[in-house]
């Protein structure tokens, strides 16, 4: 047995303290919350399945209740959002509404998503998205997943789906089906526009196989 003077003991003393207050200090990366949508965009399906911390500030570029669905925009990039399984998000929010949420990552079927823990509404005016244009082709393109995006197109047929409009849409030679959140009472949908072509806005939603490849597009 050794003995140690009261200098010594006290400098072990010191440095112990300072090691463990290091290491508390310096959490891990998987701690560190995710503060904007183009970080959470960049994760590999790996790393947004260790559901990291999401703490945003975003604009809402689509809201569906019955569907339990959003899409959030900040910055001009995009993502998809929805609560967990059994969870009531109580604060309703619309297009264009400034949110703060939190929630974690998950890798979703295509891109990472949120799994939305709270939304609350922020007292601002509601905000323009940023849109991107999209062309007839560049629509197709992975890129454009879950992007605010106006794109060229024909319509092709009109019809009431429940609360929603469904359009069958063409652009450029290549069938493209549209979702609209709306309702037209009676006979008063838009079908003088069947046949012309419009210039469409919304959110790009991508259809893909298990293989986490896409194989086709909705608006």
């Amino acid at each position: 047995m050794t003995h140690e003077n009261g200098h010594t003991f006290a400098m072990k003393i010191i440095t112990m303290f300072m090691l463990l207050t290091l290491a508390g200090a310096s959490p891990a990366a998987g701690d560190t919350p995710v503060a904007n949508i183009r970080e959470l965009l960049a994760l590999s399906p790996v790393e947004a399945a260790e559901s990291r911390p999401i703490r945003i500030k975003a604009t809402v570029v689509y809201a569906d209740a019955a569907l339990r669905t959003w899409f959030f925009q900040q910055d001009g990039w995009s993502c998809y959002g929805t609560p967990r399984d059994g969870q009531k998000m109580e604060e309703p929010v619309l297009f264009g509404d400034t949110i703060e949420l939190r929630g974690v990552s998950a890798p979703g079927g295509f891109k990472p998503i949120i799994i939305v823990e709270t939304l609350r509404k922020l007292p601002e005016p509601a905000t323009a998205p940023h849109v991107h244009k999209a062309g007839t082709g560049g629509i197709f393109t992975p890129y454009f997943d879950a992007q605010f995006v106006e794109v060229p197109t024909r319509i092709l047929s009109i019809a009431q789906k429940g609360k929603s409009i469904a359009m069958e849409l063409e652009a450029s030679r290549y069938p493209l089906h549209a979702v609209f959140p709306s309702h037209f009472p009676g006979d008063s949908l838009p079908n003088h526009l069947l046949q012309r072509r419009v210039l469409v806005r919304g959110v790009a939603a991508t259809v893909f196989n298990d293989e986490r490849q896409m194989t086709g597009r909705v608006l």
